[in-house]
């Protein structure tokens, strides 16, 4: 069992000031994973007040630049050896496959290696200008970043390492259902020479880290979660007038145009459309395919999911782990029932399915068919491992299918004709379009990733953690 005793705040382990602890059991089997302490309003004044003094000691004589860029390369390089030990402590808190942890430190120093070149190439116009006026670029100042519990590392790593490079304060607030694999960066990041106080970590009640987002001290609020919360912490900070950087899951399709081939266009995307057990937002779970082509698609479908392997998540044979709780397994087959009672239909699965050697809400992995497209199971997401066929009959419905909802975080356009292709993409009101491919959300480091509001990855990262300032004389 992982125990923490103490919070991180500016760079130092602290007692509590509150008397709360957060226990955090497997979703798997309801064995004990670890505890650490659960954040009082104190907790986050004092590391409110510690950060604000890092930031006025930063202001007058801080790192520069490439001293920045020198933490965040030390800090991967350790953390990298660490991250399998991490990988296994994440699949233990919400169950994700451990086969898709395991992935993510090639998508992570891919991911950085962008904000360094990002803040190299960016950060380089400071003091630009003409002779009557340069450009200076300034931190954004206390920035507090809250991961969401789908991919907590993946998240804070994708918030904190453009935020050092910018020059930022940061207060990490955690998920309490993923309250252990982030307490690690902490001691790392000091480690590699941050300055202290710039960094805190703290788990998060959503009274606490709606009192956080809405703190005058804080200066940027970057959120990550499912739609409820994040609306409710962005009100907060949008009502104190603070910068904010928001990432909530919207729905993402991918189009299949009638000269596929069905069986590799299955093969490529059925993983991605089921990555942490169906419950990662911006997965592509709406498969678009032609109307007289639904029938075909669905049956490869069903055979390709009758081969997923639904059992303890550690084990790299697991294809799929349970849902978070069996409150998530409820409102997934409440969405099913909706579904299939306003028209569509059940194609194989939607049944939970309880191990006897587990506790755990599993649900068996689910393809609901012939979905109407105004269905309110096609505009909202569902928390769990299903896949909508919807039929179109025309590409210009297919399109506007995709795009219903508003910005979405990925789609996928499958076909030959490689330019029909890019004339799709560049319709389709998404910030990664991967063409014949899989989910290409952890691929593109280079391009510009819009999540909701703001920019996270990519060559925009960085801007997301700079104000710009022009200094006129």
């Amino acid at each position: 069992m992982v125990v923490y005793i103490h919070n991180f705040i500016g760079g130092r382990r602290m007692e509590p000031l509150g008397s709360e602890a957060c226990e955090v059991r497997s979703p798997f089997n309801g064995k004990w994973v670890g505890v650490a302490p659960l954040a009082s309003l104190a907790d986050v004044d004092l590391a409110i007040a510690t950060a604000r003094q890092a930031i006025d000691r930063e202001a007058r004589s801080g790192q520069s630049l490439s001293q920045r860029t020198e933490v965040v390369e030390r800090f991967l390089s350790t953390y990298l050896k660490r991250l399998p030990s991490l990988s296994g402590l994440i699949t233990r808190e919400n169950a994700t496959p451990l086969w898709g942890n395991v992935l993510l430190g090639d998508e992570l120093t891919a991911r950085a290696a962008s904000h360094v070149e990002a803040a190299r190439s960016n950060l380089s116009r400071c003091g630009t200008g003409t002779a009557e006026m340069a450009l200076i670029a300034k931190p954004a100042g206390l920035v507090a970043a809250m991961p969401a519990w789908h991919a907590p590392q993946n998240m804070a790593i994708g918030w904190l390492i453009p935020a050092i490079l910018a020059g930022c304060a940061i207060i990490l607030a955690l998920n309490p259902i993923t309250a252990l694999d982030g307490q690690t960066i902490g001691e790392l990041m000091m480690e590699a020479g941050l300055p202290e106080g710039l960094l805190s970590i703290l788990v998060t009640s959503e009274e606490t880290a709606g009192y956080l987002a809405g703190h005058p001290g804080v200066d940027r609020v970057a959120v990550s979660s499912s739609d409820p919360t994040g609306r409710y912490l962005a009100s907060i900070a949008a009502s104190r007038s603070k910068s904010l950087t928001l990432d909530i899951g919207r729905r993402s399709a991918a189009i299949i145009l009638p000269d596929v081939d069905i069986a590799s266009a299955v093969e490529g995307l059925r993983d991605n459309s089921l990555l942490a057990n169906g419950q990662w937002p911006g997965r592509q779970d709406r498969f678009l395919v032609p109307r007289h082509r639904q029938g075909e698609l669905t049956k490869a479908l069903n055979e390709a999911l009758a081969r997923l392997r639904l059992g303890d998540p550690l084990a790299l044979s697991t294809d799929i782990g349970p849902l978070i709780s069996r409150q998530q397994r409820n409102a997934v087959m409440r969405a099913i029932e909706h579904a299939i009672a306003a028209g569509a239909e059940l194609a194989s699965g939607g049944e939970p399915v309880d191990p006897g050697d587990a506790s755990g809400a599993f649900f068996q992995p689910t393809v609901v068919a012939n979905t109407p497209r105004q269905m309110n199971i096609t505009l909202e997401t569902i928390p769990g491992p299903v896949i909508l066929v919807i039929p179109y009959d025309e590409i210009d419905q297919a399109i506007g299918i995709s795009n219903e909802g508003g910005y979405g975080a990925t789609a996928a356009v499958w076909t030959s004709d490689s330019a029909l292709a890019r004339v799709i993409a560049g319709r389709l009101r998404a910030r990664v379009v991967s063409i014949n491919g899989p989910n290409a959300e952890g691929h593109a480091p280079s391009s510009q990733h819009r999540r909701g509001m703001g920019h996270m990855d990519g060559l925009r990262g960085v801007d997301e953690f700079v104000e710009w300032q022009a200094l006129v004389t």
